[in-house]
C-alpha cells in the first residue's frame, strides 16, 4: 500500500466525523487497486472521487445524492450505479486488459472505461456484485 494512502486512510480513522463506512471504503479501494481521493461531506453524503474512471463515489444510505455522484456505496458495504439502477444490476469488476477496477451496471456498455476493452473479448474477472457486502469479502483478511 502505498504510505500517502495508508497516511489518508490513518487520517480518516482519527477524525471523528468520518463513519466507520468512509473508513472501510477507503480500504476497500486501495485494497482493490483503485487510486482514490477524499472529499469531505457536502450535505448528506461523503465523497470520493476515482480518477482513473473520472466518477465520483458516494458514501451515503439515502436514496438520491447529487447529480455529480455516479456510484452510491452503502454503510453496509453495497454499490449501485446512482442513476436508479438496482444493487443487483451493478458490479464492481477487473479488466483482464489492463488490471484495473471499474464500475459498471446492466444498462451501460462493457467497455472498459479505463483501456477500452470490450466485454466480448471476455475481459471481465474478479467481480464483486453490488447486492452482495463488499466488506465481508475485501476486509475479512485485514480486520
Amino acid at each position: 500500500m502505498d504510505k500517502s494512502i495508508r497516511e489518508q486512510i490513518l487520517r480518516l480513522e482519527k477524525e471523528r466525523d468520518h463513519s466507520i463506512a468512509v473508513v472501510n471504503w477507503a480500504k476497500v479501494f486501495t485494497l482493490l487497486g483503485i487510486d482514490w481521493a477524499y472529499s469531505r461531506a457536502i450535505g448528506p453524503a461523503s465523497k470520493f472521487y476515482l480518477p482513473e474512471q473520472k466518477i465520483f463515489f458516494s458514501v451515503s444510505d439515502e436514496a438520491t445524492v447529487s447529480s455529480s455522484i455516479e456510484v452510491i456505496g452503502t454503510t453496509d458495504g453495497r454499490f449501485r450505479m446512482a442513476d436508479n439502477c438496482s444493487f443487483d444490476e451493478t458490479w464492481l469488476t477487473l479488466c483482464k486488459g489492463c488490471g484495473k477496477r471499474f464500475f459498471l451496471d446492466s444498462t451501460r456498455s462493457f467497455v472498459c472505461p479505463i483501456c477500452g476493452e470490450y466485454d466480448g473479448d471476455h475481459h471481465l474477472d474478479k467481480t464483486y456484485y453490488g447486492h452482495e457486502n463488499i466488506f465481508n469479502s475485501v476486509l475479512a483478511d485485514v480486520n
